[in-house]
């Protein structure tokens, strides 16, 4: 389902004999299958491979990182009144596909008063005023 490099995940895993958590992993494996979808095998592999060879150091400088925007560029989107943020972009697609802001927080590993921020801010750059019109909005404008 999800995809694991040579060398990595599954293997560190079992070398540093850690047990696997089970509910964590299965949504870690909603959210790979869903990046996969969306970007498409051969972009998947092409951004994943890159993210594999960042040290840590350079994975948490935001300025390397491509906006979504641009590893989205490709697919036809409509504008969003207000441009969302990586982030928010995450917290919205976890929304359309039925996730609470709890369930948001553990994934994104995050505080739930974060997410509730996030799920504000989505709701006002979207001009919307409920999860579910949120959720329409980004189905209509393929958000999600």
């Amino acid at each position: 389902m999800g995809y694991t490099p040579p060398g990595r995940g599954a293997t560190a895993r079992s070398k540093a004999d850690l047990p696997k958590a089970s509910a964590d992993e299965s949504l870690y494996e909603q959210l790979i299958a869903s990046a996969q979808t969306q970007l498409g095998e051969r972009a998947f592999k092409a951004l994943w491979q890159e993210g594999c060879a960042l040290t840590p150091q350079l994975a948490l400088n935001a300025s390397i990182l491509k906006p979504v925007s641009e590893h989205t560029a490709k697919t036809k989107r409509s504008p969003m009144p207000a441009p969302l943020t990586l982030r928010e972009m995450e917290v919205l697609d976890l929304m359309t596909r039925g996730f609470t802001n709890p369930q948001i927080a553990r994934c994104l590993t995050i505080s739930p008063v974060t997410v509730n921020a996030h799920v504000r801010s989505i709701y006002n750059k979207l001009a919307v005023n409920s999860r579910s019109e949120a959720t329409r909005y980004a189905l209509e404008h393929h958000l999600a």
